[in-house]
């Protein structure tokens, strides 16, 4: 059989199961500790929060008042430093 070449892409879930199991991660706290952090703002209707210099991008799912989903996070960068694409 010939060797073909292939290209595997890790999904990010992957990336995070490989964390969790092979280098015992604890995704759940890491879960639990952005929530936490997200949950003032978005009680006040904010669509994006900061911590530890990390800013947490929020959007309401319309499921109600507890709906709100946390869709990305950005590093917050030193004023007038532009962000590397």
């Amino acid at each position: 059989m010939k060797k073909r070449e292939v290209l595997v892409h890790a999904t990010d879930h992957a990336v995070l199961r490989w964390l969790e199991r092979a280098h015992g991660i604890d995704v759940e706290a890491i879960r639990a500790h952005i929530e936490n952090g997200a949950e003032t703002g978005a009680a006040y209707g904010a669509v994006a929060v900061q911590i530890e210099n990390i800013k947490l991008v929020l959007r309401d799912n319309g499921i109600g008042p507890d709906g709100d989903v946390l869709v990305t996070v950005a590093a917050v960068l030193p004023k007038g430093r532009i962000p590397h694409v």
